[in-house]
């Protein structure tokens, strides 16, 4: 009797259908006596509002169909408040808690499987999708539909600044509160890279709040070198480019070089993750920077003749299908011809290419023409380089290499400038 009560308690918090050799393994009893328990659990509840269903290889629990009409009817009503089991109570606790979290995050702590009820918390709208962790698979990441999250007030924030006024449905004190804040604002005149680096402190203080990686934002000195790169991998007479950032994040990256760059320009930026399109396209509408943003995953999005493509690769550990390649390979397609990738990747990123699959299909009509390998100290998890490649097929084409001390080191960094200078002389002479 004892482990049928267990059984059948494990089935009502499961949220899901339970594989019946795992209740057999669990409880070191044999497969015909767990199925002689579900099928005397069955015989007992067949009359009651919970029935047990056994198909195949798997157990659950199921409304009994006499009820059908009723919970229909219970269930359509507007007005009712929504109520939750136990199960899914204490799923939405974890998320409240560790969000932003995965699915599997979730039932590593629970226990068990939750697909149902993530199915049914965003059915009512008690959770939603923020985003992808990513690592391998990209799975998504949840959170809590009812709280307002450090980036919401930001975004808020700077509508508010933006349009004037207090946008927001508050009382009237916290409004005069909020106005006696902003006044000030008006008269001072920021500078865009002022207004930039402040919203990057914020976003840096909201990824710390919220336990995301700090790598969703790119330091601002990688941004002026990548910028110093573009300015000198530019033909003179050209005074109008794009610049795609596959990979946005806040927009950091970009705005850095949309701030340094001395050309006209037409920015592009796509990311999966909601919240930092939005804050990218606050950023943007702060500075006055116009840049269209696409909330998509980066391998479907498909533009094309884009003279510049820039991206802070994430760190991603996968041996099956190493996402830097599968999306530098998709980012050639959107170049121009003779155009420019300039991206931040791991320093082990050519370890992963043992067959030189990726370097083959690469060189099919691209080269790559320089790596710049970053100072120690810029990340403490993960030592990083840019690589700069070119949509042209180059033939004995001697490609720069150096490696970056630490920029506040005036002296050494110069002395590497002037290697990538001579070697810019060397490149547009043979381009010529």
């Amino acid at each position: 009797m004892e482990i049928k009560n267990k059984i059948e308690a494990i089935l009502l918090l499961g949220g899901d259908e339970v594989k019946i050799k795992e209740l057999s393994k669990f409880f070191s009893i044999p497969l015909d006596e767990v199925l002689k328990i579900l099928e005397e659990l069955k015989e007992e509840r067949r009359e009651s509002g919970i029935n047990i269903e056994i198909d195949g290889e798997v157990v659950s629990l199921a409304t009994n169909p006499i009820y059908g009409e009723v919970i229909n009817d219970f269930f359509q009503q507007e007005s009712k408040p929504k109520k939750l089991s136990g199960a899914a109570l204490e799923t939405l606790s974890i998320i409240a808690y560790r969000q932003p979290v995965t699915k599997g995050e979730i039932e590593a702590i629970r226990g068990v499987s939750v697909d149902r009820i993530i199915q049914n918390l965003e059915e009512k709208k008690f959770i939603r999708v923020c985003g992808k962790r990513e690592t391998i698979g990209r799975p998504n990441l949840y959170e809590v539909t009812n709280k307002k999250q450090y980036f919401d007030l930001i975004l808020l924030t700077t509508k508010n600044i933006l349009a004037g006024e207090v946008l927001n449905d508050l009382e009237t004190e916290q409004v005069e509160k909020l106005n006696e804040i902003y006044k000030p604002l008006i008269d001072i005149d920021f500078s865009v890279e002022d207004i930039r680096k402040a919203m990057q402190a914020q976003v840096l203080k909201g990824i710390k709040e919220m336990n995301l990686e700090n790598g969703l934002v790119t330091p601002d000195s990688i941004g002026i070198f990548i910028t110093y790169l573009i300015s000198r991998l530019n033909p003179k007479d050209k005074k109008e480019v794009s610049i795609l950032d596959p990979l946005m994040g806040s927009g950091n990256l970009i705005m850095t070089i949309a701030n340094h760059l001395n050309l006209s320009l037409k920015l592009y930026g796509c990311d999966h993750n909601e919240w930092f399109t939005k804050l990218a396209k606050a950023l943007a509408d702060l500075i006055s920077e116009p840049i269209d943003i696409y909330l998509q995953d980066t391998l479907n999005l498909n533009l094309c003749q884009m003279d510049y493509i820039v991206f802070d690769m994430p760190n991603i550990n996968s041996e099956e299908n190493y996402f830097p390649y599968e999306a530098i390979l998709h980012y050639v397609k959107m170049l121009s011809d003779g155009g420019f990738i300039i991206g931040v990747v791991g320093n082990d990123f050519f370890d992963h290419d043992r067959n030189q699959n990726f370097k083959k299909e690469l060189m099919k009509d691209s080269t790559i023409i320089g790596i710049a390998e970053l100072p120690d100290g810029f990340f403490q998890n993960k030592p990083k380089s840019i690589i700069v490649i070119q949509k042209k097929v180059w033939e004995n084409k001697e490609c720069f290499m150096v490696k970056l001390p630490n920029f506040t080191d005036v002296n050494a960094f110069n002395q590497e400038l002037v290697k990538l200078e001579s070697w810019f002389d060397k490149f547009f002479k043979k381009e010529s």
